[in-house]
């Protein structure tokens, strides 16, 4: 297989050589001017690479937060939940004691109206 350093070195070497020449401004050859292309496609995949490369970490990065945001909110609404039950368990006792105070409240005024009605005939 083709060793990618063993390219590189070429490569920096034939491109180092063609910028030579342009340095002394002589006519370049034509396979000299693909040297140059083909450096520039080389630099210029080296830098799509590592943005890339940096863009996959911060991605990962972002993921991870989003993990644990996503881990808390399930915290969070678990507890909500918990909360939830228990305020709906303290509603339902609220109302089973405002069912009894209200059968309270019909006795005592069931007891005044008897009391009130043999008074009355006295």
């Amino acid at each position: 297989m083709f060793d990618d350093n063993m390219f590189e070195e070429w490569l920096n070497e034939k491109a180092g050589e063609v910028f030579d020449k342009v340095g002394r401004e002589e006519a370049i050859r034509p396979d000299e001017m693909i040297i140059l292309v083909l450096k520039a496609q080389v630099n210029h995949f080296t830098h799509l690479d590592t943005d890339l490369r940096k863009n996959m970490r911060d991605l990962r990065e972002d993921m991870n937060e989003l993990r644990r945001e996503t881990n808390d909110l399930r915290k969070d609404m678990n507890e909500l939940r918990r909360d939830m039950n228990e305020l709906r368990r303290d509603m339902n006792e609220l109302r089973q004691e405002s069912i009894s105070l209200r059968r309270g409240m019909n006795t005592l005024r069931e007891d005044m109206e008897k009391r009130f009605n043999r008074t009355q005939w006295l």
